[in-house]
């Protein structure tokens, strides 16, 4: 038997003007006939089954169970609820799962600069070289930098003149030290040679 307020669907009968498959709210039932909310007339009964209600609150409260935190929207914000205190009190519109943090932009500090400061230059390493960007795409697989001043680009040319320098000092250095190596091994030799020899006169 159906009650007033039951969702009910029609599975046979005639079209009519309630096709098969629609979905009514019974306003009363008596006996073999339905009354349903915005139609005229009854229906027999027979030709409905009662539609599940549907929990709104499913797919919060399963993922209560998972162990995520539930949210209230309340006063303007979003907050956190407490598992035992959740209560589904509210509309489900005033629940959510609460968001897992954003991962930042991999060029989130670079974006950042350049709302600040529009007139910057930027560039993009298209795998050749430094070109100019007027408007970035900050697409993740490609290296952005702030276009370096002349200044900084000699700064730069200095360092790296600096660096083959040393590195070439470095690799004399190496060079002699292995040469000592060389002599120390030698004159060690010589010595257990030397040695060898006395050991044989006094024989």
């Amino acid at each position: 038997m159906f009650k007033a307020d039951d969702n009910v669907k029609r599975i046979r009968g005639s079209a009519g003007d309630l096709p098969v498959g629609t979905i009514c709210t019974v306003v009363k039932c008596k006996g073999i006939s339905v009354w349903l909310k915005g139609y005229t007339g009854c229906y027999n009964k027979s030709y409905f089954e009662l539609v599940p209600e549907v929990d709104p609150f499913a797919e919060l409260k399963q993922a209560l169970a998972d162990g995520k935190i539930i949210q209230l929207f309340n006063c303007g914000d979003w907050v956190d609820v407490p598992a035992d205190l959740v209560g589904w009190a509210r509309p489900d519109v005033d629940y959510r799962i609460k968001p897992e943090p954003a991962k930042p932009h991999v060029h989130a500090e670079l974006i950042h600069a350049w709302v600040a400061d529009p007139t910057i230059v930027f560039q993009r390493n298209n795998g050749t070289g430094w070109v100019d960007q007027v408007n970035p795409h900050w697409w993740p697989s490609y290296a952005y930098r702030i276009k370096p001043s002349a200044e900084d680009l000699a700064k730069v040319a200095e360092l790296e003149n600096l660096l083959k320098l040393n590195k070439t000092e470095l690799d004399l250095v190496k060079s002699e030290l292995r040469q000592g190596i060389a002599r120390e091994y030698t004159l060690v030799d010589s010595i257990i040679l030397t040695q060898a020899e006395l050991v044989k006169l006094q024989e």
